[in-house]
C-alpha cells in the first residue's frame, strides 16, 4: 500500500482549540474525501465520509477534553493535524 503523506501546512484548521466544530480549509484545491479522528492512545474515535469537498466541518461536541489527530484522506495522500477539544 503506498499512500503518500501530505504537507501539514496545506490545510488549516481552526478554531483550535475547539469545543463544537472545526473547521478544515485548504488553499490548493484538495479535495477531502475522508475524515477520522483518533484520540492519542491510537483509537479510532470518529469517521466522516465528504464528497471530495475542499472545506469540510467536524462536529466535536460528542468528544472528551483533550487532543486528538485529524487524519484527513484525500486523493492525493494523507495529512495528519492535532487539535485540542476544550
Amino acid at each position: 500500500l503506498n499512500v503518500s503523506a501530505l504537507d501539514v501546512s496545506k490545510f488549516a484548521i481552526y478554531p483550535n482549540p475547539s469545543k463544537d466544530i472545526i473547521n478544515i480549509t485548504n488553499t490548493n484545491n484538495i479535495l477531502v474525501n475522508q475524515v477520522e479522528v483518533y484520540d492519542l492512545s491510537g483509537k479510532l474515535i470518529l469517521t466522516k465520509s465528504f464528497n471530495n469537498e475542499i472545506d469540510v466541518q467536524i462536529n466535536t461536541e460528542t468528544l472528551y477534553e483533550g487532543t486528538y489527530l485529524l487524519h484527513l484522506k484525500t486523493n492525493e495522500g494523507i495529512c495528519v493535524k492535532k487539535f485540542i477539544k476544550e
